[in-house]
Parts: C-alpha cells; sequence; structure tokens
C-alpha cells in the first residue's frame, strides 16, 4: 500500500476535485453549498486515503496516474469550469479504461463532498443545506 501522494500529485487532486465541485455563484445560497470549493473541505484529503487505501496496486496507480495525466494535460491552467469540464471530458475520451477511471474518480469524489462527515466535527457542510441532521451515532 502506497504511504501518501506526493505534492505534484496532490495538487491534481486537488484541482480535479474542484473541478468536478466548483465553487459557484447561486442567489440565493443561504448555506454556502454552491460556493463552497471541495478544496473548501476535506474531500481532497478524503479522496487521497481513499486512493492510497486501495488494495490493488494496479487500480491505485492507474487512478493516480489518471490524474496526474488531467493535471499534466493543463487541468490547472485552464481558463474556465468549462474549459475544466472539457479537458476532463477529453481525457476521458483516449479509452474505455481512461472513461472508467475518469468516472470512478467523479463518482468517489462526490461521494466524499456529499456524503463524508468531516473527522473533526462528525458533520458534512452539505448536509444543511438538505436538511439533513447527520447520523445520530455521529
Amino acid at each position: 500500500m502506497s504511504e501518501g501522494l506526493s505534492d505534484g500529485q496532490r495538487a491534481a487532486l486537488t484541482a480535479f476535485c474542484d473541478a468536478i465541485v466548483p465553487s459557484l455563484e447561486h442567489d440565493p445560497d443561504p448555506t454556502g453549498l454552491w460556493a463552497r470549493a471541495a478544496s473548501e473541505t476535506v474531500t481532497p484529503l478524503a479522496l487521497e486515503g481513499m486512493l492510497v487505501a486501495l488494495p490493488d496496486a494496479a487500480v491505485r496507480t492507474g487512478l493516480i496516474g489518471l490524474l496526474e495525466a488531467i493535471e499534466g494535460a493543463g487541468l490547472s491552467a485552464a481558463p474556465d469550469q468549462g474549459a475544466r469540464e472539457a479537458l476532463i471530458n477529453t481525457v476521458a475520451g483516449y479509452s474505455p479504461e481512461a472513461a472508467a477511471g475518469v468516472h470512478a474518480l467523479i463518482g468517489m469524489t462526490l461521494f466524499l463532498h456529499y456524503g463524508a462527515p468531516d473527522p473533526r466535527s462528525g458533520t458534512n457542510p452539505t448536509w444543511e443545506a438538505f436538511g439533513y441532521p447527520g447520523s445520530p451515532g455521529l
């Protein structure tokens, strides 16, 4: 099992998470749901933990390599959200394996952003917008 991501891999992962869950202007936004990018939550850290804990080394290496490829294609330099989404879709179009990996990363990002509690508070800041009070056991 891998010990963690390098700084460059972590930056690629954070850029990817923010491309999937960007900060958006939306009125009204009483709970900050739309304005809160993934990097403002535990999402990137939780995704890193999920990736490095994958028991299959080939899958783990492939997904991390895919993040590096997306970043290498210019994700962080993309001028706007539309360009970031187009870049991710382009990489997903390279092969069936790339598409499966991109969709796995998207699914994990969304699952963690909207579902995972912050270990410090036991809550997730998105839950308020959905009226979810959190688990009674937390």
